[in-house]
């Protein structure tokens, strides 16, 4: 089966990405439908044998490529860009032609974007899409809808909020540190909205926004309080806790109507990683149940290789994380 074309995500996360959902993402790509952006704008790469793959999403610590090359798990690979930026990884995760990369060094991400735009004619400048997470306010009258970024181009944004948005809805937005825009709902689907702005933004502006929100010290301890305002986990601003219980110990998960064991490698009194051969939805609810505990409500909000990180709906007792230590010993 063909696959849909996409544009690269470039992430500003300190994740390594996770695989990509090509059948949501090409519904969430929509909310640029109807702006001048190219209809492909995929990256094209040259892998290590020298053959070409495209690279479907890039973040400081990996990247999701897509190859026709056969690789495995553990192996070592470096790709070059077509800007002729060389980088490294190991592959961590492999599902037919997609493979996910683990980068040897961190990468600037918005080097990167900067490079790609300079080999463009200048006229035909295009920014890519971003992924970030941000607060940004949505006024509709006298109504005013808090939320969180998903990603966003020069098109338009997607978001987490709270309550639906109907389509075809004009508003005002109010990113952090960005002049008010105008847009309109594209689409709106459970927890999340696309918006359509007005008019496109300029990828002159666009650069210094994103290069002060991702060097900001203070952006996550501003995302953590928006996404708590939302009642949805914070994934990448969640703060480590200092109370972090390391242990490995068994616990099992239920995924709707699936169950299946996991061994816990850490948990807290928000959130617990395990690791799992199977793999749960990103962002799907689950319950965990703990040896000698009831199940705790969770949602999945993170992945590395077969690590996963799931925050509780609702944070245990410090009496619970006595009780783990002593299971450890």
């Amino acid at each position: 089966m063909d696959r849909p074309a996409e544009q690269t995500v470039f992430s500003l996360s300190d994740r390594v990405p996770e695989p990509l959902d090509f059948a949501s993402a090409t519904v969430e790509a929509d909310a640029d439908a109807g702006t001048d952006a190219n209809a492909d704008g995929r990256v094209l790469a040259r892998g290590a044998v020298g053959e070409l793959c495209s690279v479907r999403k890039l973040s400081r610590r990996g990247a999701v490529l897509h190859t026709d090359t056969q690789v495995a798990v553990g192996q070592h690979l470096s790709f070059e860009l077509m800007n002729g930026r060389n980088i490294a990884g190991t592959v961590s995760w492999v599902r037919g032609s997609e493979v996910i990369l683990r980068f040897a060094e961190d990468l600037d991400v918005l080097g990167v974007i900067a490079a790609e735009l300079v080999s463009q004619q200048g006229e035909r400048r295009r920014m890519p899409r971003v992924e970030l997470e941000t607060p940004v306010k949505l006024t509709i009258g006298p109504r005013v809808v808090n939320a969180v970024t998903v990603d966003l181009s020069q098109g338009g944004l997607k978001a987490v909020v709270r309550e639906a948005l109907e389509v075809g809805t004009a508003l005002d937005v109010q990113l952090t540190g960005f002049r008010p825009l105008q847009a309109r709902v594209r689409w709106c689907e459970v927890g999340r909205v696309g918006l359509l702005f007005d008019e496109a933004l300029s990828w002159q502006e666009m650069m210094p926004w994103l290069r002060a929100r991702s060097a900001s010290p203070a952006s996550r301890q501003t995302l953590a309080s928006a996404v708590a305002g939302l009642g949805v986990p914070a994934s990448a601003a969640a703060p480590v806790d200092a109370s972090t219980v390391e242990l490995n110990i068994p616990a099992r998960i239920r995924d709707r109507s699936e169950r299946w064991d996991v061994a816990v490698l850490a948990i807290t009194t928000t959130r617990i990683e395990f690791t799992s051969y199977t793999r749960p939805r990103s962002g799907s609810l689950i319950s965990v149940t703990l040896p000698g505990l009831p199940s705790w409500p969770g949602r999945v909000v993170a992945s590395e290789g077969d690590r996963w990180t799931c925050e509780f709906d609702q944070p245990l007792h410090p009496a619970v994380l006595e009780r783990m230590l002593s299971a450890r010993g």
